[in-house]
């Protein structure tokens, strides 16, 4: 049997300080945290898709799942 055990808590904690790293890097003045959570598990989910199935909807990889994540807030 093998043991394909992800844990969650830990990709989460990745997760969040990755976010916080791009929002900050986009010097967004206010407090990221709810909008952080409210879209944690959109990202955890992009981030566990292959990377063709991210290309299928339009991302060139991992590197595209924040900005695609936080669109509606980056956008000029």
């Amino acid at each position: 049997m093998s043991n394909n055990h992800i844990n969650l808590d830990f990709t989460r904690q990745v997760w969040r300080q990755r976010i916080d790293d791009y929002l900050a890097s986009h010097g967004l003045g206010f407090n990221t945290y709810l909008a952080r959570e409210e879209r944690l598990d959109l990202i955890a989910r992009l981030d566990l898709l292959p990377e063709q199935e991210l290309r299928r909807i339009g991302l060139d990889g991992r590197q595209d799942i924040l900005p695609f994540a936080f669109r509606d807030l980056l956008a000029a």
